[in-house]
C-alpha cells in the first residue's frame, strides 16, 4: 500500500506543492496520535451517543489541511487527518453511516518529517 501510494500520490504531490512554496520539503506520509488521547476521544464520542441514542458507533477520517509552522520552519498548508464519529441510520430502504455532528472532531496528531518513517520500520 505504502509504496503505490508513493508512487501514484506522493510525487504529484509533492511536485505541486514545490512549485507553489519555495523550500518545501515534501508533503507528510503519516500522522500519530497518542494512544490514550484516543481512548479519552472513544469514551467522549460514547458518552454524548448515549445521550443522543445513537448506536452502531464508528468513525470516518477525513483528510485536511491547516496553515501552520512546520518543521521545515515554513508556515504553509500542512496535511492532517481528521476522526469524525458516525452512527448507524436504520430506515426501511437504506443502512447508511451518518457523521454525528454536534460534537468536536479530533485533530491532535503530530506528523513526521517527509520520508523519515516507513511503515514497515520499527520495533517489534
Amino acid at each position: 500500500m505504502e509504496d503505490l501510494y508513493k508512487q501514484e500520490f506522493y510525487s504529484t504531490v509533492n511536485l505541486t506543492m514545490a512549485k507553489k512554496i519555495p523550500g518545501y520539503s515534501g508533503a507528510m506520509r503519516s500522522i500519530c496520535f497518542d494512544l490514550a488521547n484516543l481512548k479519552r476521544y472513544i469514551k467522549y464520542v460514547e458518552d454524548y451517543a448515549v445521550t443522543k441514542g445513537h448506536t452502531g458507533l464508528g468513525f470516518r477520517i477525513y483528510l485536511g489541511a491547516e496553515v501552520k509552522l512546520g518543521q521545515d520552519g515554513l508556515v504553509a498548508p500542512r496535511q492532517t487527518v481528521f476522526f469524525v464519529p458516525t452512527c448507524r441510520i436504520n430506515s426501511p430502504t437504506s443502512f447508511t453511516n451518518e457523521n454525528i455532528t454536534g460534537i468536536e472532531r479530533l485533530d491532535f496528531g503530530w506528523g513526521d518529517i517527509p520520508d523519515s518513517v516507513n511503515s514497515d520500520t520499527g520495533t517489534p
